[in-house]
């Protein structure tokens, strides 16, 4: 499964996605297309600042993350939102 992750390409070019196979997509669709791929986004996730990860009120992987197969809590050992956030806290 490759659901609800954020692939922010800033500063890696174009790629969204790179397989093992050498595949690669530069289109959000065309990912979200992947057989198990779904709800993947491709936006700035707006941390907090550049030495906090956590992300800022107004960012767009705030619920929107999946709890299939995620751990019960984040990072820090706290319980998940629900639904939860993309990425680690």
């Amino acid at each position: 499964m490759f659901e609800n992750n954020d692939l922010d390409p800033t500063g890696l070019g174009t790629t969204l996605y790179l397989n093992n196979a050498n595949m690669t997509l530069n289109v959000l669709a065309a990912v979200n297309a992947l057989p198990g791929a779904s709800g993947n986004i491709s936006v700035d996730p707006m941390f907090v600042g550049p030495a906090d990860p956590h992300l800022a009120a107004t960012s767009a992987c705030l619920g929107a993350g999946t709890a299939t197969n995620a751990p019960k809590t984040n990072f820090e050992g706290k319980p998940r939102t629900a639904p939860p956030n993309i990425g680690a806290f």
